[in-house]
C-alpha cells in the first residue's frame, strides 16, 4: 500500500469471558477493569472494555470507553454504557480499529456498530 509505513497498528481486540465480578469498594468508586487499549508517540490512548464497581454496584460489569487527546482526558472523553449489563460467561468482544488507515479509530462492542467513532489520537 503506497505511502504506509511498512508496520503499522490496524487494532487490537478483547475476548472476556468473565464469569463475575464483585468490586468490594464499590460504593467508593472503586473499580474492577478488563480493558485493552492502544497507546501511541504523543502519550494519548484510547481503551474499551467492561468494568464493574464505580458506584453503580459490587457485580454488575458495564461496557466503557475512554481516550485521551493531546495529553486531555475530561469526563467527555470517558462514557460507560450504565444502561446495559454486560453478560457473563460469554465471550464479549471489544475491539479497537482503524478502518480507513487514517488514525480515526473506532470503538466496537461485540461486532456491532460502533460504540464510538472518529478519535483523532495518532
Amino acid at each position: 500500500m503506497a505511502g504506509y509505513p511498512r508496520e503499522y497498528v490496524d487494532g487490537t481486540v478483547l475476548y472476556a469471558d468473565t464469569m463475575s465480578m464483585d468490586v468490594v469498594g464499590w460504593q467508593s468508586y472503586d473499580q474492577v477493569n478488563n480493558e485493552v487499549w492502544l497507546a501511541f508517540d504523543a502519550g494519548d490512548y484510547i481503551e474499551t472494555g467492561q468494568e464493574a464497581g464505580r458506584g453503580d454496584s459490587c457485580c454488575n460489569m458495564h461496557r466503557f470507553w475512554s481516550y485521551t487527546l493531546h495529553g486531555y482526558q475530561g469526563p467527555e472523553n470517558t462514557s460507560v454504557d450504565w444502561q446495559t449489563i454486560a453478560p457473563g460467561n460469554v465471550y464479549n468482544t471489544y475491539e479497537i480499529y482503524d478502518p480507513g488507515h487514517c488514525g480515526s479509530w473506532g470503538i466496537w462492542w461485540n461486532g456491532a456498530n460502533p460504540a464510538y467513532q472518529g478519535t483523532q489520537v495518532a
